[in-house]
């Protein structure tokens, strides 16, 4: 039981590293990893890589998309 629980502990603690990385870089970090171990793990790197930039492109557009909501309400304000 203790063991199922810190995997799953575990996975979450990855998920979150895995989140913050590819929110804060791009996939490079990834592909660079992949490629200093070599074999299986480049292939790994490169999916991981991708899905991290998806990530990032998702955020920065919901980013954008926020900032445009701001400034509409501040053009709203300025223009009382």
């Amino acid at each position: 039981m203790k063991f199922i629980r810190n995997l799953i502990i575990l996975g979450l603690i990855l998920s979150v590293i895995f989140f913050a990385v590819a929110i804060s870089g791009s996939g490079d970090k990834f592909r660079w990893l992949g490629r200093q171990i070599g074999g299986v793990a480049s292939i790994a790197g490169d999916k991981l890589a991708n899905e991290a930039e998806a990530i990032r492109k998702k955020a920065l557009q919901y980013k954008d998309k926020i900032s445009g909501l701001t400034d509409i309400e501040k053009r709203q304000e300025k223009a009382k």
